[in-house]
């Protein structure tokens, strides 16, 4: 029997009733994941997970505007290999890196488009509650809100 080869008889779907959450290990030295991140791109340039990642890395770091241009590349570049999640997920990290820039009207746009592209996935709809709580327009961040819990469903790029 070789590896990974499954021994089982019967199998039970538990995907609907236990949600992973990945989290940083924030005692591991991530210095060096921009730089590898870079790298990867320079030697792979038609790897659009690469960009991501790196605009991931950027947004977090606190260069949101280097995420922004990774991002918009990825959906210059990648936006006709991307299924519609892959694309709403994109939308949803660009209207994040606009929204760390103070681009309010930005970050909605990207939004939005996330939502036209995948009604279903829901982060989008909370990047727009979000920016109207932050600019005290509890109403429109309540439908926001109701929009997502009566469209979508949580989903995991």
């Amino acid at each position: 029997m070789s590896t990974g080869e499954r021994m089982f008889t019967k199998y039970i779907d538990l995907r609907k009733e236990i949600t992973l959450h990945h989290y940083a290990d924030l005692t591991k030295d991530r210095r060096f994941y921009i730089e590898l991140a870079e790298e990867r791109i320079k030697d792979q340039p038609n790897d659009m997970q690469a960009y991501v990642l790196l605009g991931n890395e950027y947004r977090v770091k606190g260069s949101p505007e280097k995420a922004i241009e990774k991002y918009e590349t990825v959906l210059k570049k990648f936006s006709k290999e991307m299924n519609t999640v892959e694309q709403a997920a994109v939308y949803y990290a660009l209207g994040d890196a606009y929204h760390k820039t103070g681009n309010a009207v930005m970050a909605m746009t990207s939004f939005s488009h996330g939502i036209a592209i995948h009604k279903t996935y829901r982060d989008n709809y909370f990047g727009l509650a979000v920016i109207c709580v932050n600019n005290q327009m509890y109403h429109a961040a309540i439908g926001f809100i109701q929009e997502a819990l009566h469209n979508s469903k949580r989903e995991y790029y």
